[in-house]
């Protein structure tokens, strides 16, 4: 079970406790609050959503400057708790999937890439599929399935925030983990 912006919910405790005596692994998504607020609940995994792999392009996306803060504490995060980044992939930053594999080695870590359509339903045309296919062949690199409809902005105008505005569209995706 995954969570993301409810990290400050009262009751959360009492639910990984539950989760716990169930024998089911806990996860949070990482959003830039203080690292002690993610290690004080032991989750099993944390996920870390990048936009870019440039600190100023991802922080125009999140509306806040937290690449660097995000790459430290993916860095100093103990062995026992598994990390991985989910990197959302658009028609514009589709040319910095090639810098996935190095930057994963270097975090010793996984990547996951989610297609994200914005623009239109067509996106990703199957050519543009298969160059994303042959990334995701890599060591450490998976790919998911483009977000279905649902999570299709019809309106789509680029403002500086669009971590919220698509967060909790595609975060069932994440539990392919």
């Amino acid at each position: 079970m995954f969570f993301n912006l409810t990290i400050d919910n009262k009751d959360l405790p009492d639910i990984i406790k539950v989760i716990k005596e169930k024998e089911q692994k806990f996860g949070l998504f990482y959003n830039g609050l203080s690292n002690e607020e993610y290690l004080q609940y032991n989750p099993d995994y944390i996920l870390f959503p990048l936009f870019s792999t440039v600190a100023e392009t991802h922080d125009l996306y999140t509306g806040k400057k937290t690449f660097y803060r995000t790459i430290s504490f993916l860095n100093s995060l103990p062995r026992k708790i598994k990390k991985s980044i989910i990197f959302f992939v658009t028609k514009d930053n589709i040319s910095e999937t090639t810098e996935l594999s190095s930057l994963m080695y270097s975090l010793k870590t996984k990547a996951h890439i989610q297609p994200i359509s914005f623009y239109s339903q067509d996106d990703f045309d199957k050519e543009t599929l298969l160059y994303l296919q042959r990334i995701a062949n890599q060591k450490n690199i998976s790919l998911l399935g483009v977000a279905n409809k649902k999570a299709h902005c019809i309106n789509w105008i680029q403002t500086t925030n669009i971590y919220h505005t698509i967060y909790d569209k595609i975060r069932y995706y994440f539990l392919k983990f």
